[in-house]
């Protein structure tokens, strides 16, 4: 019978070293999937904020276009007025 050493066999030293291989890549692998989630939420934070910026400029706008047209409308209204009264008058 074989006696066993304390040593690791050449299989087993070999098996060894691919799974210290194997947990190394994974670490990079890890570490590189991490970097990359930062930067997309980096990314989507800077959209959220520009996205953020160009609707509020867009609410202020229309706020605007609605104040003009509020104020066209009533021109529009006093206008008819005095064109009923002209044409009132002129009969």
């Amino acid at each position: 019978m074989m006696k066993r050493s304390a040593a690791f066999t050449k299989s087993e030293e070999e098996a060894e070293l691919k799974r210290r291989d194997r947990l190394e890549r994974n670490r990079i692998s890890a570490q590189k999937s991490r970097k990359r989630k930062r930067e997309t939420v980096l990314k989507m934070q800077r959209t959220a904020v520009a996205l953020t910026r160009a609707n509020r400029a867009l609410l202020e706008a229309n706020e605007q276009m609605e104040r003009m047209l509020a104020e066209v409308m009533r021109k529009v209204s006093r206008l008819g007025c005095v064109i009923i009264c002209f044409i009132i008058f002129v009969s």
